[in-house]
């Protein structure tokens, strides 16, 4: 019989990325799977109906929603990318597996994909440079307030006697694979800036980003799919880590070499770049609140992946191949329009 695994998120830049590439998935025991995919809305809905996966419409909020639907179907994977921040949801899935786990006895595994921004000193990381085979769940629970989420599924799936795994990218760039959002946060949300000033601009501090392609990020989550069906050992629940970096630049090059791209096509005044005249133009200009602007375009975590290896995942992107591919984050841009149904929308929900 084929597993079934439920991704939320299925219509955002990470999770419909990732829809799209199992339900297209060739070879292994992957590709028998059957894929359901969690929306909030009918149109987001109608959107995949050109993908061979199973849609459901479905209220995170509503456990026993959650739960009867992955008894019904018998779900042995979850796949969780709605949101990295919200307690309630992450609890509710992981009751709702619980009960499925329970209802059946067979084994069951929650993937939560968090985010490697919490390492970064300026968000108040202050353990320096961490490994994912480190100590990661001890420290972040020394620093409960901001790692809160992180801390629950290593302690609640642990709990529940579910396998929970906690996926960490970095800055992610690209233009992904789904039906609804196909744009992420940051450089999209720079040459919108940039576009409405006439002007690139950069923050006075230039440091080293951590990154990778959104095409790598849903290879890995493959690869871990595939590793879990095929039964084999992995590092889970307190030990559970997963840094996916594929390479770094510092953000000055990007910067760089957007303002001369973008001048070369007559969408900026000049080839270079200026300074933020300050925080709250640079908020204003990029759409999110001002205690975001450096979080999202000046993270610089110091973090060493080891556990990809146990997964076999080779990222193909590096930094020379992304700043050879700046013209077509443009071209995505011109084409795509802002994201939607991203982590900016709540963003500037919370702007007001």
């Amino acid at each position: 019989m084929s597993a079934n695994i439920f991704v939320t998120g299925a219509c955002g830049y990470i999770g419909g990325s990732i829809v799209a590439e199992f339900a297209r998935h060739k070879g292994g025991l992957l590709e028998s799977a059957r894929i359901h995919a969690a929306v909030r809305s009918d149109e987001q809905a109608e959107s995949l109906s050109t993908l061979d996966v199973s849609v459901v419409k479905i209220d995170l909020s509503n456990p026993y929603a959650l739960a009867g639907y992955m008894i019904r179907n018998d779900v042995s994977i979850v796949i969780h990318t709605a949101t990295s921040i919200d307690a309630e949801v992450v609890q509710n899935l992981i009751t709702a597996l619980k009960k499925r786990r329970e209802a059946n006895g067979k084994k069951a595994f929650f993937i939560h994909t968090s985010g490697l921004s919490a390492f970064d000193d300026n968000t108040g990381w202050p353990f320096g440079e961490v490994r994912d085979i480190d100590p990661v769940y001890f420290l972040e629970k020394q620093c409960t307030d901001s790692y809160i989420v992180d801390v629950l599924v290593a302690e609640q799936t642990q709990a529940a006697g579910l396998t929970g795994l906690i996926v960490m990218p970095p800055t992610l760039h690209g233009r992904g694979g789904g039906t609804w959002n196909r744009l992420s946060p940051q450089i999209p949300a720079l040459v919108r800036a940039a576009i409405k000033n006439k002007q690139v601009y950069k923050f006075a501090k230039d440091r080293e980003v951590v990154l990778t392609h959104i095409s790598d990020l849903t290879t890995f989550y493959a690869q871990m799919a595939e590793a879990i069906l095929q039964k084999r050992a992995l590092p889970a629940g307190m030990s559970g880590y997963y840094f996916t970096v594929s390479h770094s630049v510092r953000w000055w090059d990007i910067l760089d070499c957007l303002a001369a791209t973008m001048h070369a096509r007559g969408l900026v005044d000049e080839p270079t770049t200026k300074v933020w005249p300050s925080n709250a133009f640079a908020a204003e200009a990029l759409g999110v609140p001002i205690n975001f602007a450096h979080s999202m375009w000046d993270s610089s975590p110091k973090v060493v992946c080891v556990n990809k290896d146990l997964i076999g995942w080779k990222p193909v992107w590096n930094r020379e191949r992304l700043l050879q591919s700046i013209d077509e984050e443009i071209d995505d841009f011109l084409e795509l329009g802002v994201p939607k149904s991203s982590l900016l929308d709540s963003l500037r929900q919370a702007r007001g």
